[in-house]
């Protein structure tokens, strides 16, 4: 199912939501920003960001980031990659979550807080598990390397 998203609704959305359009564009792109909390919704199965949910759905989207280390929920910060040397990311922040606060997708949101957070705990687990199979492999490699 492809992921379909309104911004409309999104006080200020042009400023917001919106890059200076290039010349010969009437709209400019979406601020990565915008385009990574539209890409979330999916991965932290909140369709929508209102006054009553957008703190839910930044903790959502923190322990996501922090579980993945750092994969989900940031975006590119030029201020931090000074003359182009290093890809520099940052974690988006409550404020800008709340400016999205109107950002609409077809996402659903199926899960309660406490399911959300359940499986998040389980995908936790699979990722520890796989980190000390992995350390448990090279472990083993380095004492038959060093047996030869």
């Amino acid at each position: 199912m492809a992921l379909h998203w309104d911004i409309s609704k999104i006080e200020n959305y042009k400023e917001v939501c919106r890059l200076p359009p290039e010349k010969g564009e009437e709209v400019g792109d979406l601020t990565p920003v915008t385009e990574s909390l539209i890409w979330a919704t999916m991965e932290i199965e909140m369709g929508q960001i209102t006054e009553a949910n957008y703190v839910e759905f930044w903790m959502r989207l923190s322990a996501l980031d922090a579980l993945c280390e750092g994969e989900v929920g940031r975006i590119y910060d030029p201020e931090k990659s000074r003359g182009g040397k290093k890809f520099r990311m940052r974690p988006i922040t409550l404020e800008e979550v709340r400016n999205h606060i109107g950002l609409g997708t077809n996402v659903s949101t199926k899960k309660s807080s406490a399911e959300f957070y359940k499986k998040m705990l389980k995908k936790a687990q699979r990722v520890e598990r796989d980190r000390l199979a992995n350390l448990e492999r090279k472990a083993k490699k380095l004492k038959e390397e060093e047996a030869a």
